[in-house]
């Protein structure tokens, strides 16, 4: 729920740029302590324009996000918040982006109002994305799963067992697949979970956070992703069991252990059983 920051917000203005125009009101959307930075925090800037309000982004090792959204914006400027400003630093390795702000509610709200509508604006959100992907190589491919693989390899608490299995079982399977495709790739936001999509007031659809961005062979696994964040009304949905029923089961396997790559990335305390869902 949205409250008025009251303690650091005077600092936090006090860095804008100047030709930012605004009115000195700072509305965070999230809680936490003022002082800790592992946690994002979220804040809307008003202006004293009629352009719209900017979406603050306030943390640590936030810095290169402003980079990939920037990349972002040039590929899909009409599906993508446009990137206005990054200050580097502010103390504690604290950085803070300026984005426009998107008025609008997570494309989930919308399948229960009009599925039909919602389900529209999903697809022409992944027709875009798709129109990104270029020609690769199956060198290429594969040297994107081996740094794969010394990640997962580096995961707190698996076993030699557990290492026996990958190596001999699962990046197997994943290199067969592999060899067997014609090899693409595009960019991908890299959480295209439903939260992620929003869907503002004249029904335009946006794709935001950038954090896990990056250029990868495995994009198609932004719908598995897509399915397993989805609450279970949307996960009942037609065209989403169709979307399912294409993809191969390498990509689930993929998606399984980038989300455990993340996990044990991310949070200081998980455990194997944190991730291993499957």
């Amino acid at each position: 729920m949205e409250h008025k920051q009251c303690s650091f917000d005077q600092k936090i203005l006090s860095l804008i740029p100047k030709e930012i125009k605004h009115r000195g009101e700072l509305i965070q959307f999230n809680s936490g302590s003022e002082n800790n930075f592992r946690r994002k925090k979220f804040f809307r800037l008003k202006t004293e324009t009629s352009v719209k309000n900017i979406h603050l982004t306030v943390g640590q090792k936030i810095y290169d996000n402003f980079e990939k959204q920037r990349i972002f914006y040039e590929l899909l400027p009409k599906f993508v918040p446009k990137p206005l400003f990054v200050i580097e630093d502010i103390g504690d390795g604290v950085s803070i982006i300026g984005q426009e702000f998107i008025e609008g509610n997570s494309i989930d709200y919308l399948f229960i109002e009009s599925p039909e509508k919602a389900q529209n604006l999903f697809f022409l959100l992944k027709e875009n994305l798709d129109k990104l992907v270029v020609k690769s190589s199956t060198n290429k491919w594969l040297d994107e799963l081996n740094l794969l693989k010394l990640r997962v390899l580096k995961i707190n608490g698996l076993s030699d067992v557990d290492k026996i299995i990958l190596n001999n079982e699962i990046f197997p399977y994943i290199e067969n697949y592999i060899s067997a495709q014609n090899p693409h790739q595009r960019w991908t936001n890299g959480d295209l979970a439903p939260r992620n999509i929003l869907v503002d007031q004249d029904n335009k659809v946006w794709l935001i956070d950038f954090e896990f961005a990056s250029q990868t062979h495995f994009f198609d696994e932004d719908m598995v992703r897509f399915f397993q964040y989805s609450n279970e009304m949307l996960k009942s949905l037609n065209f989403l069991q169709e979307l399912q029923s294409k993809l191969d089961c390498c990509l689930k396997s993929y998606f399984w252990l980038k989300q455990a790559i993340l996990d044990n990335e991310t949070k200081a305390n998980s455990v194997k059983k944190d991730f291993l869902k499957v």
